[in-house]
């Protein structure tokens, strides 16, 4: 019984993580909490479609967008409130008033 619910976890985990690396990417961004945007502090997280994301740092570096896709980030931290669309070429925006971001795609 211990055997079987152990594999059954292992399992379940193992096709968990297999979707989340097939998810297309609907965009990248680097993030950074330093607000002089040095760039050795980076982190950087590639979001798919429609799914709201914390927003983490204090400034934000879009370094992708798929071509069907449009980001935006908000105020509240799921995706409400007053929101902002963000383009690659926003480098470095100070994103320190934002908490979640979000792509939409068709």
């Amino acid at each position: 019984m211990m055997v079987t619910t152990a594999a059954t976890v292992l399992l379940t985990i193992l096709t968990i993580s297999t979707a989340q690396q097939t998810e297309p990417v609907a965009y990248e961004f680097g993030y950074s909490a330093k607000v002089n945007c040095d760039r050795g502090s980076w982190s950087y997280s590639h979001n798919p479609d429609a799914v709201c994301a914390y927003l983490p740092g204090v400034r934000l570096d879009i370094t992708k967008i798929t071509d069907s896709c449009r980001v935006f980030i908000y105020k509240e931290s799921d995706c409400t409130g007053e929101e902002k669309q963000v383009h690659v070429r926003n480098n470095c925006l100070d994103t320190s008033a934002y908490s979640s971001i979000k792509a939409f795609c068709h």
